[in-house]
């Protein structure tokens, strides 16, 4: 995929699911399911659409917060790597684990680029056919 008008063509994307960090170590894990979907402003708009979380999130709502905030940063950090620009596209985070013990600062930024190299990578794979028709 050359440019993020070819990845804007075969939004959405629905059940994109990325693993950052690791269970050896003191960083953390986080486990994220979003979809990607065209959007309606310029940028990265994040919508925290999260319809499964652990039962644990009601009393930390801070930190399911800080989490969605790095996944998106990363997202964002992501498409300008790739394409120096932020498309628009709206992400909204379906499913979100993560261990309170461990920093999602610096897991976070890595789930959203996973989830850019992970969308480039499905839409790439997407035959022109079945792509989104009408959208010029």
């Amino acid at each position: 995929m050359t440019s993020a008008d070819e990845l804007l063509r075969a939004l959405p994307i629905r059940g994109i699911r990325v693993r950052a960090g690791s269970y050896g170590n003191c960083g953390g894990v986080i486990i994220a399911v979003v979809d990607l979907e065209p959007g309606t402003a310029e940028g990265v708009e994040v919508v925290d659409g999260l319809i499964d979380v652990p039962d644990w999130a009601e009393d930390f709502p801070d930190d399911i917060e800080l989490c969605v905030l790095k996944v998106g940063e990363g997202v964002k950090a992501g498409f300008l790597e790739l394409f120096d620009a932020e498309p628009a596209v709206r992400l909204v985070l379906r499913r979100l684990k993560f261990n309170l013990v461990d920093a999602v600062t610096s897991v976070g930024p890595r789930a959203g680029r996973l989830v850019v190299a992970e969308a480039v990578r499905l839409a790439s794979a997407v035959p022109v056919s079945t792509q989104s028709a009408g959208s010029d």
